[in-house]
């Protein structure tokens, strides 16, 4: 299943949203960590949105814990601007 991860992000212009598409082999549950790059730490699903007019994507939003990575380190590890 393609899952669509929202998460944040430190930019030069404060906090900014940022997403990364993903292949999983199952429906990520709320309250579960998972891990979308190799070099990201596990990050906590806060709930999920499954859209009509995209059947085959559910879209994953993060909690927001503490430390967030810098927008830098997050564009060269894959994520993207949401």
């Amino acid at each position: 299943m393609k899952v669509r991860v929202y998460h944040q992000a430190r930019g030069p212009r404060g906090i900014e949203d940022i997403c990364i598409d993903i292949e999983m082999p199952f429906l990520p549950a709320i309250g579960m960590d998972i891990k979308p790059t190799p070099d990201s730490d596990y990050l906590r699903v806060q709930c999920f949105f499954w859209d009509i007019s995209t059947p085959d994507m559910v879209d994953a939003h993060i909690e927001q814990e503490g430390r967030l990575e810098t927008l830098k380190v997050a564009l060269a590890a894959g994520w993207r601007k949401a």
